[in-house]
């Protein structure tokens, strides 16, 4: 695991604004073996990403925290998300993502990061980040 890597469980999930993708955008993406169904959640701040699997009904199965390396630029920004993305979504047993919710300030569409003031970002294409 990275340094500046802080994993808790069984931490409240928090209601936030998101930007989600499923079916045929993470088709493959995430491991399909039998267990609980749950979703890969982030949320993007400006010093720290928190990332967790959350269950349907809102129990925080794993959280997982990292620096945000906002200040090496929008790209590192996006491969660190995609990173945390893919390691929360790794088999592990008893879990099964379905898809993943992520939060970041700015404005957001369904498809991208229409801006985000916070981390230099204009039209970033939601798939950049899995």
């Amino acid at each position: 695991m990275d340094a500046g890597v802080e994993v808790v469980d069984g931490e409240a999930a928090h209601d936030a604004p998101s930007l989600c993708m499923g079916g045929e955008d993470l088709k493959g993406f995430l491991q399909q073996d039998e267990g609980m169904e749950c979703v890969v959640a982030v949320d993007l701040g400006g010093t720290t990403m928190k990332g967790g699997l959350v269950a349907r009904d809102g129990t925080c199965l794993h959280i997982e925290r990292r620096p945000t390396p906002r200040t090496e630029g929008p790209e590192r920004v996006v491969a660190a998300v995609s990173a945390l993305v893919s390691d929360l979504a790794r088999p592990r047993p008893g879990v099964r993502p379905l898809a993943v919710g992520l939060a970041v300030p700015g404005l957001v569409t369904a498809e991208q990061a229409v801006f985000s003031a916070a981390f230099g970002w204009r039209d970033v294409p939601a798939s950049s980040f899995t």
